[in-house]
């Protein structure tokens, strides 16, 4: 009698973020992996311009404007997901 054993390794990979500061809407970062517990991205919007790109804990979004200054943050979830130049 023959016995197979089946042995299953699951990997599960980190989520990976783009990462930057004053990267700009054409330049997304650096793709980072984030660590434990961060499983969203976050981008930071300011006047029309992406300035901040990261992992995340939060999935939010908000979003204000004081004449001409506007100011918009939010999460997403998904490898790379804050690539883009808006939420």
């Amino acid at each position: 009698m023959l016995l197979f054993f089946v042995i299953t390794i699951t990997t599960s990979s980190a989520l990976q973020c783009y990462v930057c500061e004053t990267c700009g809407n054409c330049n997304p970062g650096t793709p980072q992996e984030c660590t434990a517990g961060q499983n969203n991205c976050a981008l930071v919007i300011f006047n029309g311009k992406a300035i901040y790109r990261g992992c995340s804990f939060n999935n939010g979004y908000s979003q204000s404007s004081s004449g001409e200054f506007s100011f918009t943050s939010c999460g997403c979830q998904g490898d790379l997901c804050n690539g883009g130049g808006h939420c």
